[in-house]
């Protein structure tokens, strides 16, 4: 942990420690705290957090101003994003998707 100018703490998370003798427990708290909010995720729509922006960009955000598409819920994006990974893949096979 380091505190920055403002006063700030700040963490460094890492998905791998390098080596676990230097591992503080603030470190292991918060690599934690990472895991179980990837876990959620997973379980609540089927992909991992970095697919959230693919995600969102189907299913727009009114908060963000994001449009979305038109025709496509929640369940659609995430079944679509299941089938092809991410907005890309989705894009690659529009003309297999009905």
């Amino acid at each position: 942990m380091m505190t920055c100018a403002m006063g700030l703490r700040v963490y460094l998370v890492r998905a791998i420690f390098a080596s676990a003798n230097r591992v503080t427990s603030s470190q292991k708290t918060v690599a934690k705290r990472q895991r179980r909010f990837f876990d959620a995720v997973v379980e609540r729509y089927g992909f991992g957090p970095e697919y959230v922006p693919d995600y969102k960009a189907l299913v727009g955000d009114t908060s963000d101003n994001i449009p979305g598409v038109p025709g496509i819920g929640d369940k659609t994006a995430a079944q679509l994003l299941q089938a092809y990974g991410d907005l890309e893949g989705v894009l690659a096979n529009i003309d297999a998707i009905s």
